[in-house]
């Protein structure tokens, strides 16, 4: 399962449910997975998107996209 964390953490801009339930196997490995990977202090919740979905980013590219915005 610490494999799935840190793929999933990089899937900053797609939807994590739906990744994970791409990878895993059934319902209660999906739970799992859910579980650790909403857990992981890397992981920010940016809030949901239009359609009601929950939207995340990790605190890397958060200070990726600072340091961008700074450089302007």
């Amino acid at each position: 399962m610490v494999t799935w964390t840190g793929i999933a953490r990089r899937e900053h801009s797609r939807d994590l449910a739906r990744f994970v339930d791409r990878h895993t196997a059934d319902a209660e490995q999906f739970s799992a997975v859910m579980v650790r990977v909403e857990a992981c202090p890397e992981l920010v919740a940016l809030g949901k998107d239009g359609h009601g979905r929950g939207r995340f980013s990790t605190r890397a590219m958060i200070g990726v996209e600072q340091r961008l915005e700074d450089e302007e």
